[in-house]
């Protein structure tokens, strides 16, 4: 059914699964629905989240939903072949907050230094660029922070319970 040449991962790029650098956040996606997508189309452009499945599938299928209870976007222009990037960042927390928004890259490292990226220049981020551009990097650390702080506290490791010592008089 595939093709054994199929990529299925972003070879070349920085990082890999489970990590935030663009090799493990940048994967495709492949839509099929014959008579609404377009055949053979490959859009390399649009970048979207999983947050966005619910609201398009609700809007392809007609069903209502609170917008206002959902960070994703309606995005189905671009699953039916527009090609286009929704205006906005996008967030991800691993141990460290990490944001996109359009073509930068802004990655909390508290361990290294923080880290900033120009993937239109730096697709791979090798090039930090935090100095030369230290206004849109203070930028994005604001909206990082601002987002970070209004998430709930991650969970702490349950603490293994105290063995109890059987009581001996009985």
């Amino acid at each position: 059914m595939f093709n054994r040449s199929l990529v299925l991962w972003p070879k070349g790029l920085r990082g890999g699964k489970h990590e935030l650098y663009e090799g493990g956040t940048r994967i495709p996606f492949i839509v099929r629905w014959p008579g609404k997508v377009p055949v053979d189309a490959v859009n390399d452009t649009s970048i979207l989240s999983g947050l966005d499945f619910l609201p398009t599938l609700c809007h392809l299928t007609g069903t209502s939903y609170d917008k206002g209870q959902f960070d994703g976007l309606n995005v189905a222009d671009i699953w039916l072949g527009e090609d286009r990037n929704p205006e906005r960042l996008l967030y991800w927390k691993k141990q460290y907050p990490t944001a996109l928004d359009r073509h930068w890259k802004y990655h909390v490292n508290r361990r290294d230094g923080d880290e900033f990226y120009n993937l239109a220049n730096d697709p791979n981020e090798t090039t930090n660029v935090i100095a030369k551009h230290p206004e849109r990097a203070a930028s994005m650390l604001k909206s990082i922070s601002a987002w970070d702080e209004c998430l709930p506290p991650l969970p702490r490791k349950p603490t293994p319970p105290t063995p109890r010592v059987a009581n001996e008089d009985r």
